[in-house]
């Protein structure tokens, strides 16, 4: 009723991301839609044809890995830009 649960923890073991339509909070959800990493659905026939249609696990595998790798943080930059 309130939103999504961490997708980032789901991604990163490149799970397929599967959740309701409030996600609109969540900049991560956003961007795995926008990627095909994940699914929004709103009833459980949205649902039924994303496992029976969607979901290459290959797929997914390959797309959540390339979004973590052009979105990895440096963290040694940030830092040093703080000290």
């Amino acid at each position: 009723t309130k939103g999504i649960h961490n997708s980032l923890e789901a991604a990163v073991f490149n799970k397929p991301l599967i959740f309701g339509p409030k996600y609109d909070n969540f900049i991560e959800a956003e961007s795995f839609i926008k990627h095909k990493i994940a699914f929004a659905i709103n009833n459980k026939y949205e649902f039924e044809e994303i496992l029976e249609k969607s979901l290459d696990l290959n797929y997914i595998k390959n797309k959540t890995q390339d979004f973590f790798k052009k979105n990895t943080v440096n963290i040694k930059k940030i830092i040093d830009q703080v000290f």
